[in-house]
């Protein structure tokens, strides 16, 4: 009787640790107060997928990068320190193509964002790259 009990706790144990990890594998672990900033690129009207979206701190190596989705939207998180230095002291976004002709041929382009702006919605207007390989 006494190792059945032990094997009870033991199962529940694993079940409630388990579904912990599954909750937080499925659906992740995020936090609305770490958002630096989110927006879209577009060529005109048209979103951009498969570009790099950047986070350059001001006076800093410091840089936190996604890639835009299908309808070329992104969102860049990040931890606490890092959100808390880009509202102190405004920050770079920059935006570069790294798929190469795959979504098209754009432009780099940078942003500045001041200070006190944090979290920032911005919508980036990417020209194509007329240069060739």
């Amino acid at each position: 009787m006494i190792l059945f009990k032990h094997i009870k706790k033991l199962a529940l144990g694993t079940i409630t640790v388990g579904s912990t990890i599954l909750m937080a594998a499925c659906y992740g672990v995020t936090d609305e107060s770490f958002l630096v900033a989110d927006g879209e690129v577009k060529s005109g009207n048209q979103g951009i997928q498969g570009l790099e979206v950047c986070i350059n701190l001001n006076e800093s190596d410091q840089q936190v990068c996604e890639i835009t989705q299908n309808d070329g939207s992104f969102m860049i998180n990040s931890w606490e320190d890092f959100r808390n230095k880009a509202n102190s002291n405004g920050f770079n976004i920059c935006v570069n193509d790294i798929d190469g002709v795959e979504n098209g041929q754009y432009a780099t382009k940078c942003t500045q964002i001041p200070s006190n702006r944090v979290p920032a919605y911005v919508s980036i207007d990417v020209e194509e790259d007329s240069t060739e390989l």
